[in-house]
């Protein structure tokens, strides 16, 4: 055997066991980092199902309302109803930060797992344009429109997800 061919087939050896091993370095970081997509998507699911809950639930609130009087006290903050606002009251600008969705301060609670952390749904009504019918008789129908601003939050507090709609709706005065 020649003396330069000796060693060789331990250096052919311990090269092919570097590309073995970055072969599964490279598969292991690949498999984290779709576990952590994966995790994230089903956290965005989470917050967003959540919101589209406090949606609902707001629209069902305010539906259940029937009387024009009910609604104007909770607008005009004559109750201490957090989570309604008058015409121009709500500051679509900070709908983003945290501090404007504190459970039972500054909206209303659906969902809540842990309200002081914001867990779970909240959402806001503002008034948009109460209608008034032409002729001021008792029975009267009022035109009323609101916009339903709803937050959701998974529960690792990672993926918030804001919802919004309007709701127009009938009420007797």
């Amino acid at each position: 055997m020649n003396k330069r061919q000796r060693g060789s087939a331990l250096i052919f050896s311990l090269v092919i066991l570097l590309i073995m091993t970055l072969i599964g370095v490279t598969s292991m970081s690949s498999s984290t980092l779709e576990e952590r997509m994966a995790a994230n998507d089903r956290a965005r699911k989470v917050a967003f199902q959540t919101a589209e809950s406090a949606l609902r639930d707001a629209e069902t609130a305010v539906a259940n309302r029937d009387y024009l009087g009910d609604l104007e006290s909770s607008f005009s903050g004559a109750t201490d109803e957090a989570g309604y606002y008058a015409t121009g009251e709500l500051d679509q600008s900070t709908l983003h930060d945290d501090a404007a969705w504190i459970a039972g301060e500054n909206c209303v609670a659906t969902n809540a797992t842990d309200a002081t952390l914001n867990q779970g749904g909240c959402y806001k009504v503002e008034l948009i344009e109460l209608n008034a019918p032409v002729s001021h008789i008792e029975g009267a129908t009022y035109n009323l429109i609101t916009r339903i601003t709803a937050r959701g939050i998974d529960n690792s507090g990672s993926a918030p997800v804001i919802l919004q709609a309007y709701n127009n709706k009938d009420l007797t005065n």
